[in-house]
């Protein structure tokens, strides 16, 4: 479940797992308007901050993103 925002030039996207199942790879479809991210970072049902990988439209999480869970794009 994508969330994009905007303030001016600075965007932000989330991507969150709404499945109850564990996914390791997101393809992104981000608005045409919104420059290529550059960092990921994976967000834990604890709280934690993984890195993930961002490659073009790909993200591949560190660990398996579980439900509820969210990548952040910047």
């Amino acid at each position: 479940m994508p969330q994009f925002l905007r303030h001016g030039d600075t965007w932000r996207g989330v991507v969150w797992n709404a499945s109850p199942d564990e996914i390791e790879e997101i393809e992104v479809h981000r608005p045409a308007e919104m420059p290529q991210p550059t960092t990921a970072t994976q967000i834990t049902v604890r709280g934690e901050r993984v890195v993930a990988r961002i490659e073009g439209e790909r993200v591949t999480c560190a660990r398996p993103l579980g439900q509820w869970e969210c990548v952040v794009l910047c």
